[in-house]
């Protein structure tokens, strides 16, 4: 087990980086709520690709969703991308996509328009 707090700030950084491209895309279509309930999906997709790599290199599953997991992670993956990259990546995109649908959910009720389904 390794320490994992400098693989949740590259997280909270991918998090940044997702959102500030999905929030202009979602501003300028109005916020539709498809966006985000896609990138959520997108999101748990990638964790499970990354957790399916984990579990071929007989990683421990909760080290893997923890980001504890001594191998997998990038440079530490002899062959540099590790599945930690996936796994750190669904996360990231998840919460960017969730933080859009808040916004867009907030944004639309203040602005009267009541409907978040377009």
């Amino acid at each position: 087990m390794v320490d994992s707090s400098y693989r949740w700030l590259f997280v909270a950084g991918l998090v940044i980086a997702f959102a500030a491209v999905l929030l202009p895309v979602a501003y300028s279509r109005r916020f539709p709520i498809k966006l985000p309930i896609a990138g959520i999906g997108i999101g748990i997709v990638l964790t499970f690709v990354g957790i399916g790599h984990a579990l071929l290199f007989n990683e421990s599953l909760l080290d893997a969703l923890l980001l504890r997991a001594p191998f997998g992670f990038p440079g530490s993956a002899p062959y540099g991308l590790g599945y930690g990259r996936w796994i750190a990546s669904g996360y990231a995109f998840a919460a960017a996509s969730a933080l859009v649908l808040a916004i867009g959910t907030i944004s639309k009720g203040r602005s009267g328009s009541g409907d978040i389904n377009t």
